[in-house]
C-alpha cells in the first residue's frame, strides 16, 4: 500500500536528511525517515546497520533463553542443534549485507553464541574455544567471513542472478602471480565504502589458493573452504 512507502536518505551527514525536496506519489507525501526495513534488514540513512544488529541480538537472546528453559534434555549436541536451527539462521541471515568491522558490534553478536555455549551444563567450565570445538561449531566472525567467499564464488562463476559482478574488478598483474579470479578493491574516502561486501571480500579472496577459487561447482568449493583455516585471515576484512 501506497501509506507503507517511506523515504530514507542514504547520506554521510546526520543533517542532510532535512534538507533534502520532498517526494510525492499520486499527491502522497513520502514520510522521511532515517531507517527502514526491507527485506527483514533495517537499513539506516548512515549504512552502519547498529539497528539491524540490536535487532537481531535482541531476538536471538530471548529464543536463546526460551530454548534452555524448554528443553529438558543436557545433552550438548542436542542444544548445539537447537541453536543452529532457531538462532543461527537469524544472527547470518543476509550477512553479507550487513556485516559489522567495529569490534563493539562483532562481540555484541558473538555473545549470542558464547552465552548459549556457556549455559550448556556440561560445558560451563570449559572456555569459549573449546565449547565450540566440542560442538563443532566455528564462531559467528568466521562463519560471515565463509559466506562472504561463497557469495564471492556464486557471483563470479555466474550462479546468481545479479548484477553485482559489476562491483567486481579484476586486477591487471600477470597470470604467474596470484589465481586467475583475482579483484582489486575500489577507491573508497569513507569507511562505510571501504567495508562494503565487494571490498572488504577482496583480500582474503585474493589469498585463497586456484583450486579453491577455480572449483567446478559451488558444492566443492564448499568442501575445500571448510578444510582451509581462515582463522588469520579475519584481521583483513577490517
Amino acid at each position: 500500500a501506497l501509506e507503507k512507502c517511506v523515504l530514507c536518505t542514504i547520506c554521510r551527514s546526520k543533517n542532510s536528511r532535512r534538507q533534502i525536496s520532498k517526494y510525492f506519489v499520486n499527491k502522497h507525501e513520502l514520510e522521511n525517515v532515517a531507517q527502514m526495513r526491507d527485506l527483514g534488514i533495517t537499513i539506516d540513512e548512515g549504512l552502519t546497520f547498529k539497528n539491524h544488529i540490536n535487532v537481531i541480538t535482541h531476538t536471538a537472546a530471548i529464543r536463546s533463553r526460551l530454548i534452555h528453559r524448554s528443553f529438558t534434555s543436557g545433552n550438548h549436541q542436542t542444544l548445539a542443534k537447537a541453536f543452529c536451527t532457531y538462532i543461527r539462521p537469524l544472527l547470518e541471515y543476509c550477512s553479507s549485507v550487513w556485516s559489522p568491522h567495529h569490534r563493539f558490534l562483532i562481540n555484541k553478536l558473538e555473545k549470542i553464541q558464547r552465552r548459549f555455549t556457556k549455559n550448556i551444563p556440561s560445558l560451563r567450565q570449559a572456555p569459549y574455544p573449546a565449547r565450540l570445538k566440542m560442538l563443532g561449531l566455528q564462531s559467528l566472525e568466521y562463519r560471515r567471513l565463509v559466506l562472504d567467499l561463497s557469495l564471492c564464488y556464486k557471483i563470479l562463476h555466474g550462479n546468481v542472478c545479479t548484477n553485482l559482478v559489476h562491483h567486481f574488478h579484476p586486477t591487471n598483474y600477470p597470470a604467474t602471480r596470484g589465481h586467475s579470479y583475482r579483484l582489486r578493491t575500489n577507491v573508497f574516502s569513507v569507511d562505510t565504502t571501504k567495508y562494503f561486501f565487494s571490498n572488504r571480500v577482496v583480500n582474503v579472496w585474493n589469498s585463497l589458493p586456484d583450486q579453491i577459487v577455480s572449483s567446478p561447482t559451488f558444492s566443492e568449493f564448499k568442501h575445500l573452504i571448510a578444510q582451509m583455516d581462515l582463522s588469520l585471515l579475519l584481521s583483513d576484512i577490517r
